[in-house]
């Protein structure tokens, strides 16, 4: 998959700080970083995490993460990086979650 454009980006409406769950390669993770705040993206396979580091090695300040296997671990790996999220397993290996940057994190 190719890099989203400008236009595609914008048409999610995000700004400032972004969770970005189960980045995956990247795809979106430098489009993101060209218009937000901050990017911390997430996912389970640390071979996607060092495909998205690769495709951002920029100089551009973000942060990737591994994915733990619960909502308590996932929570608390989120809580350590500046966000107050709330996880909850959906179906299969699935799951939801709500929330915002920390308050003490925040501009």
């Amino acid at each position: 998959m190719s890099r989203p454009s400008r236009e595609e980006s914008d048409a999610f409406g995000v700004t400032g700080d972004v969770l970005e769950l189960a980045g995956g390669p990247g795809t979106w993770t430098a489009s993101l970083l060209a218009r937000d705040s901050s990017v911390t993206a997430i996912d389970a396979a640390p071979e996607m995490l060092a495909i998205a580091r690769a495709r951002v090695a920029d100089g551009t300040a973000y942060r990737l993460v591994k994915v733990p296997h619960t909502p308590e671990e996932l929570e608390a790996s989120l809580r350590r990086l500046g966000w107050e999220i709330t996880v909850r397993r959906t179906s299969g290996p699935f799951y939801w979650g709500a929330g915002h940057r920390a308050q003490s994190d925040l501009r």
